[in-house]
């Protein structure tokens, strides 16, 4: 770090060339300026992080070779507004296709049925990766129950705490306007998961 700093600081501030005991040891240690942080592109980035994850974890669990490139759907279900992550796709695009190794990456519309496809959820969010020439049907059908039972595990835990009346009538209620948020949200998840393996299981 001292060695980094002796070469990069003197380029940034003239006056640390000739200063006796020139060391970062010395230095007043960062101040963080609000003004420069974005929470935008901070959630921007957590986006492609996130579909980047959900691509990996596919690609490690159907056991594809890491340098084999294959197309990639993102969509929302009808219901939900998806002009925020369409244009994170956009505008993000180029780094999904490198640092996922994808041939392409494109946004699913309503309209369009999808492929059978192995799916990975980001928050609302499905990341389908078609399965012609990728699939073992058995591997995916175990992928998708053991999904769906860890979301379901989760959704129980929050019906529970709905169901409770102390809670429900003693925490906020922006809480309580949460939880039932995440209770839809495990819902609506559960139930698009638990389609896409009866399409696995009605596969030849």
């Amino acid at each position: 770090t001292e060695e980094i700093w002796q070469k990069v600081a003197p380029l940034l501030d003239n006056s640390l060339l000739d200063k006796p005991g020139r060391t970062i040891m010395l230095q007043a240690y960062p101040q963080a300026q609000a003004a420069l942080i974005n929470p935008v592109a901070e959630a921007d980035i957590d986006w492609v992080k996130g579909v980047i994850e959900g691509i990996r974890n596919i690609r490690g669990e159907m056991d594809i070779a890491p340098g084999r490139t294959f197309p990639v759907y993102l969509r929302k279900s009808s219901d939900k507004d998806a002009s925020e992550d369409q244009r994170r796709l956009q505008e993000n695009q180029a780094y999904l296709l490198k640092l996922a190794k994808l041939s392409s990456v494109n946004w699913l519309p309503d309209s369009q049925e999808a492929p059978v496809c192995a799916t990975q959820l980001y928050k609302d969010m499905e990341i389908l990766v078609p399965l012609a020439d990728l699939i073992d049907k058995q591997a995916e059908i175990n992928r998708l129950e053991k999904e769906i039972a860890r979301l379901d595990k989760g959704l129980q835990a929050i019906i529970g705490k709905l169901s409770n009346s102390r809670f429900v009538d003693n925490a906020p209620a922006e809480i309580v306007a949460t939880e039932r948020e995440r209770q839809s949200a495990a819902e609506s998840a559960i139930a698009a998961l638990q389609e896409k393996l009866e399409k696995i299981r009605a596969l030849k």
